[in-house]
């Protein structure tokens, strides 16, 4: 679990990157979400793309899947894959 903000900002920003890449969300959506994320950080901007009905649950848990990945190869170092 990320501890640092740098390292919660990182893993949010690899999040909405893996979910354009993956063709789940526009760039335009992952824009939206970021916004409502920077206002209220209590959720992590899947939950926010999750709210704003942008992705559902199954692929929030498939996005997390694959984030989780990146950063095993990464030594956990969100920052390391962007």
């Amino acid at each position: 679990m990320p501890t640092g903000n740098r390292e919660v900002r990182d893993r949010n920003l690899l999040f909405g990157v893996i979910a354009v890449q993956m063709h789940f969300i526009e760039p335009a959506d992952l824009a939206r979400a970021a916004a409502v994320f920077v206002t209220d950080q209590s959720r992590d901007l899947g939950g926010v793309l999750e709210d704003l009905k942008l992705i559902r649950p199954e692929d929030h848990r498939l996005i997390d899947a694959l984030l989780a990945r990146k950063l095993d190869d990464h030594q956990g170092d969100a920052s390391a894959t962007l």
